[in-house]
């Protein structure tokens, strides 16, 4: 979405959005799944056929939680017909009204969630600036009623599909910052990083993958380096790490670099560690927070307007504003090129659906598909089931164009 878009919206009349559709809002994004059809028709009614009015409903909609700042464990959301608990630390001057960066923190089987949160608190001033979000995934990764268990490759992005979940939860619960959501993790946690962002690249602004590697590297993450081309992303890693090898750290950094993306690559060397350095595994801590927190307040995410995207998994196919079907075989991934240029839609790979901001309709933008020029109409009921599909409000779609090859 350009600046001056965004600018657009800003300068088009405020209409006042009253009590009533707000609480009609507010009904169709509580509403359960399989009974929100009657508040979602409701809704639509409330908001008169007017997309302005919608858009800025649906943007200025408050956190459909209202918690006090501090650490809460054993919260709970819903993903495939199940409960899965998180944790969530809110800063000291949180109030659901100013949006806060998010760390996202991947759980790690060894580690609990109040150890997986401790951790970051000890940055003290640094750590105020994020809210922390811990969904607990990995933990049930070996559980056959949560999980597919006869590949790797099908459980691990089986999970990728629960943290998209927790991320929507996150955005509708809370007031997070969409634009500045990164994630980090430690070894294992490290490794669903990476599995997390090369599935799900346009909800991060930026990774930090510390002391990674191992021997699903190459198999499940290597083959979608490319899609880590628009975020950003920090390596940490021991050059003399016992446990997981420096040389797949590298290998990462130059498949992504490859591909067209940037790495930050920082090598610790043994007079980094405090006394007896051990395997090297992980780095030293204090750096693991001088080098997480203060650099993940400078990322802000860019939703690209081209984008090539290595499509393997279910949990894919929502690219920046394109909607892709996923290949039936996982074992068959697909390269799909997509592209909005001055309104010229293109795409290459596949069919796809180009997904229309409702800026985009409220300036009466056209588009060009071929030969055939497109000026779509405002679907409002399209544009509150991506919020309510996303909570992501600069990922709204307002308008559905199909692009072929």
């Amino acid at each position: 979405m350009t600046i001056a878009l965004l600018a657009l919206l800003v300068l088009l009349p405020q209409e006042k959005i009253s009590e009533a559709t707000r609480k009609a809002l507010d009904d169709y994004l509580r509403a359960p799944a399989a009974s929100e059809t009657p508040a979602l028709v409701l809704a639509v009614k409330a908001l008169k056929g007017n997309l302005t009015l919608a858009t800025e409903a649906v943007r200025s909609h408050s956190p459909l939680t209202v918690v006090q700042p501090g650490t809460n464990h054993g919260l709970k959301f819903v993903s495939g017909g199940k409960e899965w608990e998180y944790s969530i630390r809110l800063p000291a001057d949180y109030d659901g009204k100013k949006r806060f960066p998010v760390l996202v923190l991947p759980d790690h089987v060894t580690i609990g969630p109040e150890d997986g949160i401790a951790t970051w608190e000890k940055a003290k001033e640094d750590v105020e600036k994020y809210l922390l979000f811990r969904p607990v995934i990995t933990q049930h990764q070996k559980d056959p009623d949560r999980f597919p268990q006869d590949t790797t490759l099908r459980r691990d992005y089986a999970m990728a599909q629960v943290m998209a979940d927790g991320l929507t939860h996150l955005r509708l619960n809370y007031a997070a910052d969409a634009d500045r959501i990164v994630m980090t993790g430690l070894s294992q946690a490290g490794y669903y990083t990476y599995v997390y962002a090369a599935a799900l690249p346009d909800q991060f602004a930026g990774i930090v993958p510390e002391s990674t590697g191992g021997t699903m590297v190459k198999p499940t993450i290597l083959p979608l380096a490319a899609n880590l081309k628009s975020v950003a992303v920090r390596v940490l890693h021991a050059k003399a790490d016992e446990i997981t090898p420096y040389a797949d750290a590298e290998m990462m950094r130059d498949a992504i670099v490859q591909a067209g993306g940037k790495v930050d690559f920082i090598t610790y060397e043994d007079a980094d560690f405090p006394g007896d350095p051990g395997k090297r595994h992980p780095g030293p801590f204090l750096l693991r927070l001088k080098n997480v927190l203060p650099w993940g307040l400078e990322q802000k995410r860019e939703i690209p307007s081209t984008l090539t995207r290595v499509i393997r998994y279910g949990v894919q196919g929502a690219e920046g504003r394109w909607r892709v079907a996923p290949p039936e075989n996982i074992f068959k991934p697909k390269t799909v090129t997509c592209s909005e240029d001055k309104g010229v839609l293109t795409v290459k790979g596949s069919d796809a659906i180009y997904l229309v901001a409702p800026e985009d309709i409220i300036a009466k933008k056209t588009f060009q598909v071929g030969k055939t020029k497109v000026q779509p109409k405002a679907d409002l009921q399209l544009l509150l089931r991506s919020f309510k599909a996303l909570g992501d409000p600069r990922r709204l779609a307002a308008a559905e164009i199909p692009v072929a090859p």
